[in-house]
């Protein structure tokens, strides 16, 4: 999930037309798998990166991934297989640019990986989320061809559907029910009006790719409509009932773009697609940028349909009308990371403690920490926390039981890899057994009769 303040910066850059790669938005990605394995992925120099931590504790192996030699490897996202493998995915990127995703088994081994067409600045391709169905197959979102919102692939990297959408939409941000349907959201510049003008959209297709319904958001900041207003939605979360929330960042250029203020909509929509309710969330509306500290982090939810939101320095929690059950400020000087919990309540990080709070707003217990950067909930429903050392290669690992108990803590130094030589010729990939398409460099100038919309690895 993206900080609101690197959406902020998205948006400058939407705005004046430039080109975001993945790698200049969230850096590390964290996914466990049912059996409490953690993976860790990361863009690291030329590569990307997976490590792989057991749930003992145990670190059992970093694997390094620079399928396309020619250009920097970077990564988007990892989901984690029931079968110990992971899904990563990312861009090959430069000029041009290629989609990748990678499929990674449970010893470390990069088992297949799919790299999209080239494609040459302004335009760009990259994969941004990835998550699984029932079966373990991907459903990957990103930029991914002219018109490809989201591919979906088996587990053997066969493409099963391409969803295909208007090429301006950029969808960054993937979910899926118990029935396998998918949730896209992202944002589309507005047709009409200002310029930088942009909404926020969420779309909805069926297990096999077709699309049920969209809707589309354009808010403004209250207190200050017109100018140049901006959407950018983020924290796709469902609940067990169907209904799907997200935060809506409404961002207004004012007074020639001298001026900026930010408001955060929390939304729930029914799996049908109809508003249920809206409400703004924290005091940071109507305040210029330069001045908002306490913005909205990210969303959890429960099982009857109430949802947890973060921001700085509060927790609140909303009830499944949208009524404000509660507020929990709590004593950090950082925005709270939080995280289910399979018990009744919710983990919550600062910036020296980890808490689990029950849903009449209660501390179970505290545990004093260190500096974590992020929280996410295992399989087995404990918390494991995560930091990056000053050095970018030293990693800190925590895990905590529903009890407050500490299970273990891993601290680790990755090895930077041996830069490739890369220089670029046709043996570099054609006989790669890990590719997908065999015919990457054909004698002739025909084209291949896979009508795929990606190939695998050339330069």
């Amino acid at each position: 999930m993206r900080d609101p303040y690197q959406i902020i910066f998205l948006l400058f850059a939407t705005f004046f037309s430039t080109t975001t790669s993945a790698q200049q938005t969230q850096t590390d990605y964290l996914n466990s798998d049912t059996e409490g394995n953690v993976y860790f992925a990361r863009s690291w120099s030329a590569y990307g990166a997976l490590a792989r931590i057991l749930s003992t504790g145990d670190w059992a192996w970093t694997t390094f991934l620079r399928p396309v030699p020619c250009l920097n490897n970077g990564v988007s996202d990892v989901a984690a297989s029931s079968d110990g493998s992971a899904y990563v995915v990312g861009d090959a990127y430069g000029s041009p640019s290629r989609f990748l995703v990678m499929k990674i088994s449970e010893q470390g081994d990069l088992l297949w990986f799919v790299a999209g067409e080239e494609v040459a600045y302004p335009k760009y391709s990259v994969a941004l989320a990835v998550a699984l169905d029932s079966s373990d197959n991907p459903v990957v979102v990103g930029e991914l061809g002219e018109g490809i919102a989201a591919i979906k692939y088996d587990p053997d990297g066969n493409k099963l559907w391409a969803y295909e959408d208007d090429p301006t939409i950029r969808y960054y941000e993937v979910a899926l029910n118990a029935d396998d349907e998918v949730y896209l959201l992202g944002y589309q510049p507005q047709v009409s009006g200002y310029l930088g003008s942009q909404y926020a959209l969420l779309t909805k297709l069926d297990a096999n790719g077709t699309e049920l319904w969209r809707r589309a958001w354009h808010l403004e900041v209250v207190e200050h409509p017109g100018g140049f207003t901006t959407n950018y939605p983020y924290s796709l979360t469902l609940d067990g009932a169907g209904n799907v929330f997200f935060v809506d960042l409404a961002y207004a250029y004012l007074l020639g773009l001298i001026e900026h203020y930010a408001e955060y909509f929390l939304i729930k929509v029914d799996d049908e697609g109809n508003e249920i309710w809206r409400n703004t969330v924290v005091n940071a509306s109507s305040e210029p940028s330069s001045e908002i500290n306490d913005y909205l982090h990210n969303l959890a939810a429960d099982a009857d349909g109430a949802v947890f939101a973060s921001s700085f320095p509060s927790l609140f929690k909303y009830n499944a009308d949208g009524t404000l059950a509660w507020e929990l400020p709590m004593d950090t000087s950082s925005v709270l990371k939080i995280a289910p919990a399979l018990s009744s309540g919710i983990y919550v990080l600062t910036d020296d403690s980890l808490n689990l709070v029950a849903s009449d707003s209660s501390t179970v217990w505290s545990k004093i920490t260190d500096y974590r950067d992020s929280i996410i909930s295992d399989g087995l429903g404990n918390a494991v926390t995560f930091y990056s050392g000053s050095s970018s290669d030293y990693f800190v690992f925590s895990k905590y039981n529903s009890d407050g108990d500490l299970l273990w803590t891993i601290n680790h130094t990755i090895e930077s890899p041996t830069p490739d030589d890369d220089t670029c010729t046709d043996d570099d990939t054609s006989d790669d057994d890990n590719n997908l398409d065999d015919d990457i460099f054909p004698d002739d100038d025909s084209s291949s009769d896979d009508d795929d919309s990606s190939t695998a690895c050339g330069c």
